[in-house]
């Protein structure tokens, strides 16, 4: 199962449930920019949120940053 940890088959990955729940509880997040499969995230402002951003991860992460 660790061999999927080390997979770049995707860029994409879901935040564990359980880890997710455990910041929300402290940070009362209202605003996922970035929830999987869906793109508008970064259209709009993040002004006055308190932003849970977990962006795709691999090669192209530094694009997304800029």
């Amino acid at each position: 199962m660790n061999h999927i940890l080390f997979s770049s088959a995707t860029e994409h990955w879901n935040t564990p449930i359980e880890l997710y729940s455990a910041l929300n509880q402290e940070f009362n997040f209202t605003l996922d920019p970035c929830p999987h499969g869906a793109s508008d995230g970064l259209s709009r402002s993040w002004a006055g949120e308190r932003i849970y951003c977990n962006p795709p991860y691999g090669k192209g992460i530094g694009e997304w940053l800029a």
